[in-house]
């Protein structure tokens, strides 16, 4: 799954894999830009924001 600004400038790819004994979460942070330009700062704290909140979800184990 993704998260990403509108026009592509920072993104987030998110992959929760179960393997085995293990669960991994795997987060891929994209910046394609070494400036962001103050016009993109509430856009791209929202985006932080939303990473945090992904980032705290929590996984449900179930037994089968």
């Amino acid at each position: 799954t993704t998260l990403q600004m509108k026009d592509g400038l920072v993104s987030l790819n998110y992959n929760i894999v179960n393997s085995e004994n293990r669960i991994q979460f795997l987060l891929k942070l994209n910046v394609n830009s070494a400036i962001i330009s103050p016009e993109y700062y509430s856009e791209l704290k929202s985006l932080f924001n939303d990473i945090i909140k992904k980032e705290n979800e929590k996984i449900i184990l179930k037994k089968i």
